[in-house]
């Protein structure tokens, strides 16, 4: 063995945080009260974050777009397959975890609704999206993928933008 775990030991840079409270999936309180005061520092940070904040400005001038549930003709709700749906699910999910993070830096609560209302509107469509997978696939079928992989991948984006928003008003 060679490195670290040749020796048997681990240097870290930071010490483990127990977050109270919200956000805590991927940034904390303590996160985002730095990134906060890089957006004063670090003109390099705020470029990125206001270019970030004119996107999803931009963004916010559509409508939601969760795509809406379907019956097929014996009345049961269809799969909507991800050669159709994926990209457009992959993109919401990012939307919404954009929403946040914008809501994180500036505190505007307009990004956080928003999120809320796609959240909300993600949540009443779930129940009603059909379970199925691509013929051609031998994997365990999903409801917004056509495998339980694609669906998990997708959610953590989605988890994210949750947390960022949770505890606005």
């Amino acid at each position: 063995p060679t490195g670290t775990a040749a020796a048997g030991k681990v240097k870290a840079f930071t010490r483990p945080r127990h977050s109270k409270g919200h956000p805590r999936t991927t940034w904390d309180k303590e996160d985002v009260a730095y990134y906060r005061s890089l957006l004063k520092k670090s003109p390099e940070f705020k470029r990125f974050a206001e270019n970030l904040r004119r996107a999803v400005d931009k963004r916010m001038l559509l409508p939601p777009g969760i795509p809406q549930p379907k019956k097929g003709p014996d009345g049961e709700w269809l799969h909507l397959g991800d050669d159709k749906y994926g990209k457009i699910h992959n993109n919401l999910s990012l939307d919404i975890a954009n929403l946040g993070t914008v809501y994180q830096l500036f505190g505007d609560e307009k990004y956080a609704r928003f999120a809320r209302r796609m959240l909300l509107e993600y949540a009443d469509a779930w129940p009603k999206y059909g379970v199925g997978a691509r013929a051609t696939f031998r994997h365990d079928p999903s409801k917004v993928f056509d495998q339980r992989l694609g669906d998990s991948t997708w959610l953590i984006q989605v988890a994210v933008g949750f947390d960022f928003v949770r505890e606005s008003e």
